[in-house]
């Protein structure tokens, strides 16, 4: 009895585990805004979710984009590049609803040949809204020609310092300041391949089977029922 309890909380374990699968391709088309797209798998939801986003060529990540989530479908919108921008490197950070933030490593993503996009993806006279949590909003965002509106956000909120992104002398947090949640550790990326000429995906049917997670809670399954 106690061998099929361990077993069978390893199996919810490797079905229920935390992973990010990352939609957005490894390119992007110039002139465009930059849409990151992905699905959190986290058994205890998506409080927040956000894309921490710089050039390449600079050493900090000076805004970030905030992600709008249903069911752990995420995407955020980041500005368009510069015709001179090469590539755009930037981080997904997370938080759950017990308060655990999670990041991934750093990705990146290169410019490619004019490809077209749907329009809304191109520059927009409506600024788009960005977040910081700089001390001092920056005036204009180094490798990115677009129209973008930077918000400060307060200190609780500030989750990229609580996860390594920024010190504490960046983001003006004193000892005596209170960040909600605690940084739990970089999460998994699994990244499904896309084309961007193709914009209509079919359906997700097999994105569940290509993770690792599956895999391994099927073999534990099967493990269980040879106990």
């Amino acid at each position: 009895m106690f061998r099929f309890l361990v077993v069978y909380l390893l199996v919810l374990t490797a079905l229920f585990g935390n992973e990010i699968e990352l939609k957005t391709g490894e390119e992007f088309s110039k002139g465009y805004r930059i849409v990151v797209d992905c699905k959190i798998r986290d058994s205890l939801g998506v409080v927040d979710a956000r894309v921490y986003f710089k050039d390449k060529k600079q050493k900090i990540y000076h805004c970030f984009a905030q992600m709008k989530c249903s069911n752990g479908n995420c995407k955020g919108v980041l500005p368009v590049p510069s015709k001179y921008t090469k590539s755009v490197e930037y981080i997904i950070l997370y938080q759950n609803s017990a308060a655990k933030i999670y990041k991934t490593e750093k990705l990146t993503i290169r410019a490619a040949e004019f490809i077209e996009l749907p329009p809304w993806q191109k520059f927009d006279l409506k600024r788009l809204p960005l977040k910081t949590e700089l001390l001092k909003v920056p005036k204009q965002l180094y490798g990115f020609d677009d129209k973008v509106e930077v918000q400060t956000i307060p200190l609780e909120s500030k989750l990229g310092y609580k996860a390594g992104i920024y010190s504490s002398a960046m983001v003006g947090i004193g000892d005596e300041a209170i960040v909600d949640g605690s940084y739990a550790g970089e999460v998994d990326v699994q990244r499904e391949i896309i084309d961007l000429k193709k914009l209509k995906r079919e359906g997700e049917s097999s994105s569940f089977f290509s993770s690792p997670y599956t895999w391994i809670g099927g073999a534990l399954v099967l493990l269980i029922l040879f106990l």
